[in-house]
């Protein structure tokens, strides 16, 4: 189940960087942050698989 969520955040984080990757290219190029505009912002997916990781690693621990 850790290693799940791990490989979900590693993807999700990939996305994050393409999409920062968009919104520099976009506001450069036109001014207007593409990626940001397409649905590329994955900050609140990613928030919540950190916290997932953390509750699954304090969970190892205690127990």
């Amino acid at each position: 189940m850790l290693n799940t969520e791990r490989s979900t955040l590693a993807t999700l984080s990939a996305a994050q960087t393409t999409a920062a990757n968009n919104d520099a290219f976009g506001v450069f190029l036109i001014g207007v942050p593409m990626g940001s505009v397409t649905g590329g912002d994955n900050e609140g997916n990613i928030a919540a698989s950190k916290g997932k990781i953390l509750a699954l690693e304090n969970r190892l621990v205690t127990c």
